[in-house]
Formats: structure tokens, sequence, C-alpha cells
């Protein structure tokens, strides 16, 4: 946990060298949060499910052998960040920082995902992926403030 504390802070520095959003805008997404994190818990576990859908037709040769691991990864990969976003939605609901630590990690396995497979030549691309995800953690450190530290955090 200390890296991801380390990672936290040396984006939150970078973050703070950029313009703010307007502080309603903030605080409102930071207030809807728990909605946002619910619709990307639900929509990441379908994901999987669709996946899983795809992949098991593939068991009976209506797909390339060829598949290889990835299609399990990328099943993990949503399932993981769908369970994270939908345990972050109660402390997102309170404004807690647990809530907002779930989202990050979330985003991590989000990119992590990413580029193991663009790298492996599955697809997508990397500047795509990392200009998505400077996106999503200029939001989530614009709102980080809002979320207070709690004694479970």
């Amino acid at each position: 946990m200390k890296l991801l504390e380390q990672l936290e802070d040396s984006i939150a520095s970078i973050s703070d060298k950029l313009p703010s959003l307007p502080e309603g805008f903030s605080q409102g997404i930071a207030n809807w949060a728990w909605l946002l994190s619910a619709i990307a818990g639900a929509a990441s576990i379908l994901t999987a499910w669709n996946l899983w859908s795809i992949y098991a037709a593939c068991t009976v040769g209506l797909c390339p052998s060829t598949l290889g691991v990835f299609p399990y990864l990328s099943i993990a990969a949503a399932l993981i960040c769908g369970v994270l976003y939908l345990v972050a939605i109660r402390p997102l609901k309170m404004l807690a920082k647990r809530g907002w630590d779930l989202i990050f990690i979330a985003t991590l396995v989000n990119l992590g995902a990413a580029i193991i497979f663009i790298l492996a030549g599955s697809g997508g691309s990397l500047i795509s992926a990392l200009v998505t995800v400077a996106i999503v953690w200029f939001i989530l450190f614009e709102i980080r403030p809002k979320f207070q530290p709690t004694k479970e955090s």
C-alpha cells in the first residue's frame, strides 16, 4: 500500500499544477460518484459476462483457437474492476476516502490490462489508453479533496 500511496501523491502533485474544475462541478461529481461507480460496476460485470459468453462459443470451435490466455485476462480484469466499483458505492455515498481509493485502484487495473493487451498485439492504442487514463485521473484527482479519511480507510 505504501507504493500505491506514493503513486497517488505523485499524481496529486502533478494534478495540483493543472487548472481546476469549477467548485460546484467538482462537488457535484463527488456527490454523484457513487452512482457513476454503480453504473461502471454494472457495465464491467456485464462486459465480463459478455466476454465469457463469446469465449465460451470459441471452446466449441466457433472461433480461431489462437486466442490464448488473453480472453481470460480480459474477463478477470473486467470482473476485478466491476467488483472494485461496486464495493466503492457505499463509501462514495459517505464521501469517504476509501471509496475514492477503490476507484483509483480500479483505474490502475484498467490501465495495466490495457497496456498488457496492447503490448501483446491484442488491439487498442497505447496513446488512446493513456489519454483516457489522463482524463479520468484529472477528474478523479479534482474530486479527491472532497473525500475524507475515515477510521477504516
